[in-house]
């Protein structure tokens, strides 16, 4: 399959359920469900920036005790 055929098909897919979903609990109920997935794709960006966070001050933290560990023992 081409690749444009593939994204075509998972668009209308997603639009399907999205359409099901209004059709089936109203308006209230596809609001709160596209309220919940934007809420979970909040908290994965969060969760990916803490990450990358976390690793830079680890990472940071060996650098610098490896410069500080280099010019303690230089011989």
């Amino acid at each position: 399959m081409k690749k444009a055929a593939v994204i075509s098909l998972a668009v209308v897919s997603v639009l399907g359920c999205l359409i099901i979903s209004f059709a089936g609990g109203g308006l209230t109920k596809f609001v709160l469900s596209i309220d919940s997935i934007i809420h979970t794709l909040e908290w994965i960006g969060l969760g990916i920036i803490a990450l990358f966070v976390g690793a830079f001050v680890i990472l940071g933290t060996i650098v610098i005790f490896a410069a500080v560990w280099d010019e303690l023992f230089r011989r």
